[in-house]
Order: C-alpha cells, then sequence, then structure tokens
C-alpha cells in the first residue's frame, strides 16, 4: 500500500542529494517527479512520466515501479531492488532506478533522460544537465550544499535560462530544489 505522506528522506537525483525537498524539480510550475512511501515495508518509490523528444509519453513510472510502457519499442529490465526502461533499437537508458541501496546516505537513486516541452532533463547518476546533454563544458554549479533554516519554503535553484549542468551537489530542506520557468 502506497501512501502521499513521504515523511523524511534522502534520494539521489541525477547526481544530486536531495534531502527532505517536497518538490525536487519543478518545470513551469508542475513538478516533474514526486515521492510515495509503502505503508507496509517503508520504501521510497517515485512517480514519474518519460517523454521523448517530440513530447510523446516513454513510459509512466508510479511508486517506483514502472506501471505503463507505451510503445514496444522500449522494454523493461528488472533487477532486485532495481528496474531499467530500455529503448530496443538503441540500447538507450531512459531510466534506472534503485531502490534499498546500502552503504549509501541515500535510500533511492534516480537516473532518467526525457523531454519536457522539447527541453532535455538528464538526470545522469552523477550529474543533472537542464536544456543540454552532450556539450564538453565544466558544470556551472559544483561542490555545494543548498539548505535553509526554514525548512519546508524557498527555491534552492530558480532557472529562468533552462540550461544548467550540475554536479556534486546536495539540497537540503526547501520546498522546491530546481524550478525552471
Amino acid at each position: 500500500m502506497k501512501s502521499k505522506t513521504v515523511g523524511n528522506y534522502i534520494a539521489r537525483i541525477g547526481g544530486i542529494i536531495y534531502k527532505n525537498v517536497e518538490n525536487p524539480i519543478i518545470f513551469n510550475g508542475v513538478p516533474l517527479l514526486s515521492f510515495t512511501r509503502n505503508t507496509s515495508d517503508g520504501e521510497l518509490g517515485v512517480n514519474l512520466d518519460l517523454k521523448d523528444e517530440s513530447g510523446n509519453r516513454i513510459a509512466a513510472i508510479a511508486g517506483g515501479s514502472v506501471s505503463e510502457v507505451v510503445s514496444e519499442k522500449y522494454k523493461i529490465i528488472e533487477a532486485q531492488d532495481r528496474f531499467a526502461v530500455v529503448e530496443k533499437a538503441s540500447g538507450r537508458i531512459w531510466a534506472d532506478i534503485r531502490r534499498s541501496i546500502r552503504d549509501e546516505i541515500y535510500e533511492l537513486d534516480i537516473s532518467c533522460l526525457f523531454f519536457i516541452s522539447g527541453i532535455p532533463v538528464v538526470l545522469h547518476p552523477n550529474r543533472t544537465k537542464i536544456g543540454k546533454i552532450n556539450d564538453n563544458e565544466p558544470p556551472d554549479i559544483s561542490s555545494l550544499t543548498l539548505s535553509t533554516q526554514n525548512p519546508g519554503t524557498g527555491v534552492a535553484i530558480n532557472l529562468n535560462s533552462r540550461s544548467l549542468y550540475i554536479i556534486d551537489v546536495a539540497i537540503e530542506h526547501f520546498k522546491s530544489g530546481i524550478t525552471i520557468e
């Protein structure tokens, strides 16, 4: 059974450590992902829609598992405490989600690629890139912890230009982690 009350959590999303951030990434006022917690085992899960370059839905992830794959062009690969959505023809991994992670400070690890209004959002295991994919440029923000003394309020990073490369960052206790306008 899933619960909407997540409580305290730490998750790594696109290489960024999020601690108790209600909305890690928001695009034009809409959260790109949300969390649920399984009331029977306490496991943290994620809800998100994967979309391709044209805005077509690839898959829906609900509560930490794939609830729908829209096309035969994609397959789900599952292992213990992990699953991936993979494009059959190219081998491109659109999502790789790990749960119940041992020996790390986070309980959920989310890596995925999707497009929102044609803008690429690359949540790589070690970095987040918004508005760019492969450009060989240095990160815009690195080696930084953003935290607030007023939990549940404010935005850690407000992005108007829609292009950002982040590596080795932690965001703690904000209402929103990254907002893209």
